[in-house]
């Protein structure tokens, strides 16, 4: 029992013929005479009585007209249903990432996205970190992951798209405020505003520190670059940071961002479940965020990936 020959079920019921339902069907009379047969076949019982004027649907046929009539009204919903999701005219777009990132990467999307998709909802699931971003990618119905990129993971793939270099944001007193740029090694021994443990980037941060024997004592621990920023600028310490982050250059400014020359960049960008099938909302989203970042003014120590 397929979904066509319950069409042609109810073709025939409806055009009370099978030629007539072979014409609303736009195939053979023939095919139309095959799936009724194959229906009897299943049932075990006559579904229409061929009469000298056209056919009479029996009692049998009347019960399978009226279930094949329901199921098919809610399969046809259900179809239309799937193509608004997929054409983004209905549904909701999930997205899990830092609790500033919207601020820093995602206002001009957002606002682009909301003028091509007023039907879908935005929905952004707040973490701590990437690797609590990529575990709601797992455990919930997540879409997208917006995240530090870090190590293979399996089941996921990640999808680069900026890479920023890091600074020393530091104090226009500090006695390196002058320099163009520093080298790793020059820090050794100095007190910094760092992340909490177990983020990406911290131990990104603690495992290039290691490999060039530069040790620093961690002052104050925060949960985002914000919060280590603003404690920057409230004078109570020096922090390291991703270049995009640091204050834009002001002579007004308390704060100054010297690159660190030696300092592997960090790279940012989506994590996705590998057998998650993205919708045009999601992929829309995506390229709406490369194309924001492509129409922005260069900054130093940032790169798109292409």
């Amino acid at each position: 029992m397929t979904l066509d020959d319950l069409r042609s079920l109810l073709a025939v019921d409806d055009a009370k013929s099978f030629s007539g339902a072979a014409r609303r069907l736009g195939c053979s009379q023939p095919a139309v005479s095959q799936a009724i047969a194959r229906l009897e076949t299943e049932v075990g019982l006559t579904l229409f009585e061929r009469q000298a004027r056209g056919i009479r649907t029996t009692a049998a046929g009347n019960i399978l007209v009226r279930a094949a009539s329901e199921s098919l009204s809610t399969l046809d919903h259900t179809l239309h249903r799937f193509a608004e999701l997929r054409d983004g005219r209905a549904g909701t777009l999930v997205v899990t990432t830092g609790g500033t990132t919207v601020k820093h990467f995602m206002r001009g999307a957002v606002k682009q996205f909301r003028r091509a998709f007023p039907a879908i909802k935005l929905q952004f699931r707040g973490a701590i970190s990437s690797a609590e971003c990529i575990e709601l990618l797992f455990r919930e119905a997540i879409d997208l992951a917006f995240v530090t990129i870090g190590e293979e993971i399996d089941g996921i793939r990640q999808q680069p798209l900026l890479e920023l270099d890091y600074v020393l944001l530091t104090s226009r007193s500090d006695r390196l405020a002058k320099r163009s740029s520093i080298r790793l090694e020059e820090l050794h021994g100095r007190e910094y505003i760092g992340l909490v443990e177990g983020t990406t980037s911290r131990g990104q941060l603690s495992a290039t520190l290691a490999r060039h024997g530069v040790v620093l004592e961690t002052s104050m621990t925060v949960g985002d670059w914000d919060t280590a920023i603003h404690l920057v600028e409230l004078g109570l310490g020096s922090t390291i940071v991703p270049s995009w982050y640091a204050p834009a250059p002001s002579g007004r400014g308390t704060t100054t961002a010297i690159p660190i020359s030696n300092f592997p960049p960090s790279r940012i960008g989506w994590a996705l479940r590998e057998s998650h099938e993205l919708l045009t909302p999601a992929r829309e989203f995506m390229r709406l965020l490369q194309a924001d970042f492509r129409a922005r003014p260069a900054q130093a120590g940032v790169r798109l990936l292409e």
